[in-house]
């Protein structure tokens, strides 16, 4: 219940021009930037980048803490799809429920 009213804040203070959605994936990291790798049948790749990157936001903070881990890293990313330059790109509003050697992909 608790997950859930705070996902449900979140959302609420995000701009309304901005469409907020969890994520759900593993955190691979790839020439320095953070990749969630989306537990779905595709396998959505999307790079992690947050709202204000001169700030210590979330993609930061799990990288201090998470990036030199070996994977699998499971996280849940509230965020705000972009496409950039063809790529997927998540601008990461929170990460939560970091889980170091779960994964939620089947094969």
């Amino acid at each position: 219940m608790k997950k859930i009213v705070v996902v449900a804040t979140l959302l609420l203070s995000w701009s309304q021009a901005h469409a907020l959605d969890v994520y759900i994936g593993t955190i691979e990291t790839r020439n320095g930037k953070a990749h969630l790798i989306r537990c779905d049948l595709v396998k959505n790749e999307y790079i992690l980048t947050d709202v204000d990157k001169s700030a210590n936001g979330p993609v930061k903070r799990l990288m201090d803490k998470f990036g030199k881990q070996k994977p699998p890293i499971y996280a849940e990313v509230i965020g705000d799809y972009q496409e950039k330059d063809g790529k997927n790109i998540l601008v990461a509003k929170a990460i939560q429920n970091i889980k170091q050697g779960k994964s939620c992909h089947l094969l």
